[in-house]
């Protein structure tokens, strides 16, 4: 799963433009320890003889980040289908394939369109079914934390809830050696605000 979300993110992002530097025209996932596919295409789209070091350390960043970003929304989505299991709160896979249904319909013409957008980011159905299933859940926490009330109450209520929502859940998220991020119980590191989702 893991490998299958970078790949995924990784494509989005040099897609989308997020990436710096020679990654807004690569879409090679870094392959650590060695990164030697990651430096072959960066040192065939630098053109001159690149120093070969300073691709790798390029591709130790872009491993490191992308990792970080990847671990964070997976652990953060079992987060929220924890929290929602607690809560008693439930989404079925018609909802699921309802909201699919939904954003497929609002963000794409044609039936073509949508599974050119899979295929250029290397999603499945599978996989737009699990985003759906993350936004459901966070939608059904959000109005059952915030519960009645004006605006800014319920804004207020539910800032306080989210202010404690990852460091309760993050003492119960074991990592493994060498996939530590903010979230895991191991990490001692300073905490993002906001955590990431697919």
């Amino acid at each position: 799963m893991f490998a299958h979300w970078m790949s995924i993110t990784a494509r989005r992002d040099a897609e989308s433009g997020n990436e710096a530097g020679p990654f807004e025209k690569s879409i090679t996932v870094p392959d650590p320890p060695n990164y030697t596919v990651c430096v072959d295409s960066l040192a065939s789209e630098a053109g001159a003889t690149p120093n070969r070091s300073n691709l790798k350390q390029q591709c130790e960043q872009r491993y490191t980040a992308l990792k970080e970003q990847v671990l964070e929304s997976l652990i953060t989505a079992e987060w929220f289908f924890a929290e929602g299991e607690v809560r008693g709160l439930r989404v079925s896979t018609g909802e699921e394939a309802q909201r699919v249904k939904q954003v497929r319909q609002n963000g794409f013409r044609t039936e073509a369109e949508y599974e050119a957008y899979l295929h250029r980011g290397g999603e499945t159905q599978a996989d737009q079914l699990f985003r759906s299933r993350i936004k459901l859940f966070s939608a059904k926490l959000q109005q059952q934390i915030e519960g009645s009330g004006s605006a800014e109450e319920r804004r207020r209520t539910l800032y306080g809830y989210m202010a404690h929502f990852g460091g309760r859940w993050s003492t119960k998220t074991d990592c493994r050696r060498g996939f530590v991020v903010p979230g895991c119980s191991q990490y001692k590191g300073p905490i993002r605000a906001e955590p990431h989702l697919l």
